[in-house]
């Protein structure tokens, strides 16, 4: 196991693919809508991206 990773079980595993399919959906967003140039593009998706998954990651740590 590797420190400040998700355990091995399934729902560790779900919950760190979800974290990346949520960044990926954040990164194709703001290429499509955002921003027209493509460096300004992955800035902007990686940013919403991360801060999704921030806001997931507290709503669990609430719940």
């Amino acid at each position: 196991m590797v420190p400040g990773w998700p355990s091995a079980d399934a729902f560790g595993r779900a919950r760190a693919s979800c974290s990346w399919l949520i960044l990926a959906v954040g990164v194709a967003y703001a290429g499509v809508r955002l921003r027209p140039r493509v460096g300004d593009a992955l800035l902007v998706g990686f940013g919403v991206g991360v801060l999704i998954i921030a806001l997931a990651t507290g709503m669990q740590m609430l719940a």
